[in-house]
């Protein structure tokens, strides 16, 4: 494959790109399935607490890489489910494309159904 994630993550190893693309396909997974989903006028959007994002770069740290969560976010915003994200005070917020985009990533049920497919 060769997505915009791919293209960011070209300069890291093959493990390192693993586990930042497993940290980036659990965030968003919990901001879809997870932690419940908000909305507003005009977005669907989820704040991951920096509890939880510390603990999934501990993986990271274990194997000699720092990640910043600016980077992280920079990833993050690279992931198809996302619009954008903003990190701040308390967590990163992720804003979600509109939910006929994440049912065809198969993040939400068309027919009641979950189909995950990150």
């Amino acid at each position: 494959m060769n997505t915009p994630l791919d293209k960011k993550l070209k300069n890291f190893s093959i493990e390192q790109a693993r586990l930042i693309r497993e940290i980036v396909n659990k965030t968003v997974l919990d901001a879809v399935t997870g932690a419940g989903v908000d909305e507003d006028e005009e977005n669907m959007y989820c704040e991951i607490d920096y509890d939880i994002i510390y603990g999934r770069l501990s993986g990271l740290e274990d194997i000699g890489v720092s990640l910043t969560i600016e980077k992280l976010s920079e990833f993050l915003d690279e992931h198809p489910a996302v619009n954008y994200s903003d990190a701040h005070n308390t967590g990163i917020t992720l804003y979600l494309n509109d939910s006929e985009t994440l049912q065809a990533l198969g993040l939400l049920p068309t027919d009641g159904v979950m189909d995950m497919r990150l």
